[in-house]
C-alpha cells in the first residue's frame, strides 16, 4: 500500500481539501509517473488553476506531458496556465504543438 497510486490519490484528495496544495503537490510529482496514474491528474489540475496555483499546475502538467504527449487535455491544461501566467506566445504554442482530437 506504500506505494500505492490509489492511497495517494486519497491522501492528496485530503491535502487539497485541507487548502495544502504544496503538500498535494509533492506528493503528486512522486506517483504521477506514467500515463495510468492520470486519474491523480485529471482529479488536481483543474483545482490547482482555478485556485491560480498556476506554478504548481504548470510543473504537473509539464510532468503529464512528458509523460503522455499524445493527451490533448495535457496539452491544454499546460495551455491554461501559461494563460494565467501570462505568457501568451508559450500558450498558443502549447496549443499549436497538442495532438488533434478525433471529431
Amino acid at each position: 500500500a506504500q506505494n500505492d497510486p490509489s492511497v495517494a490519490y486519497y491522501v492528496a484528495e485530503c491535502l487539497i481539501a485541507d487548502e495544502d496544495y504544496q503538500e498535494a503537490l509533492i506528493l503528486l510529482a512522486v506517483f504521477v509517473t506514467k500515463p495510468v496514474d492520470r486519474l491523480l491528474f485529471d482529479l488536481v489540475m483543474p483545482l490547482f488553476l482555478e485556485t491560480e496555483f498556476t506554478e504548481f499546475a504548470l510543473q504537473l502538467s509539464k510532468t503529464c506531458i512528458d509523460l503522455c504527449p499524445d493527451s490533448f487535455e495535457s496539452w491544454y491544461l499546460h495551455a491554461k496556465a501559461l494563460l494565467q501566467m501570462h505568457d501568451l506566445k508559450a500558450a498558443l504554442i502549447a496549443i499549436d504543438l497538442a495532438p488533434m482530437v478525433a471529431d
